[in-house]
């Protein structure tokens, strides 16, 4: 037969086929599901050949069932997914997506800046023999002093890790950069009377944070 083996038991048959158990129910009243169909025809004195023929032909007709229902099913799922409308560009979206990438690099320009000066700040006044450096940097003799130097090279090092911080867009990153630069500059000022400018630069950091707007919003709600 086409659709079983007729070495098959009958306990394995209807493992694959339960439905068709009533077919031998019906062929003989005690089934030995124990015996290979072959067996339960001979057994039970069963025409091989029609009732051979009877569980080929259900056999075929429940898997014709079963691709009409695979087929229905798959009918089904490509004519939902012609419903669904498929995704396109808003050019909305787009244009509020180039402004952030703009806004991004502003900030980001600025922060990078701000962390090279802080940096280069930090080495001029932890290393003594610089001294060009603290020129182009215009750092005082009255800072020269070793312990004021140390400090200053701390807070110009805590400046640079809020520029790091703002530009993974961690909050806190505002506040540790204020703190290290109006601590640097009040010894400045205090020390040389000269002008707050790590503060002030920490200031226009803030502002471009809060004038900045996407979507409404300013950019400084987006750090996290």
């Amino acid at each position: 037969m086409a659709n079983f083996d007729p070495k098959t038991t009958i306990a394995r048959f209807l493992f694959r086929y339960p439905t068709l158990k009533p077919l031998f129910e019906k062929a003989a009243g005690n089934v030995d599901e124990n015996l290979t169909i072959e067996e339960f025809c001979f057994t039970n004195g069963i025409d091989i050949v029609s009732f051979f023929q009877e569980l080929d032909t259900a056999i075929a007709n429940l898997r014709a069932h079963d691709e009409a229902f695979e087929q229905r099913i798959a009918d089904d799922r490509e004519s939902i997914k012609e419903k669904i409308p498929a995704p396109s560009a808003n050019p909305a979206t787009e244009e509020e997506n180039k402004t952030m990438r703009q806004h991004n690099i502003f900030v980001t320009g600025l922060l990078c800046f701000g962390l090279l000066l802080f940096a280069a700040s930090a080495i001029a006044n932890c290393f003594f023999n610089l001294t060009w450096l603290r020129s182009i940097l215009g750092i005082k003799s009255a800072l020269y002093l070793p312990h004021i130097a140390q400090i200053l090279g701390i807070l110009n090092l805590a400046g640079a890790a809020g520029c790091i911080l703002l530009l993974l867009r961690k909050k806190i990153g505002i506040i540790v950069m204020f703190a290290g630069t109006m601590l640097n500059d009040i010894l400045v000022v205090t020390l040389t009377d000269g002008i707050p400018f790590a503060t002030i630069f920490a200031v226009a950091v803030c502002a471009c944070l809060l004038a900045l707007k996407f979507d409404g919003k300013p950019y400084a709600d987006y750090l996290k």
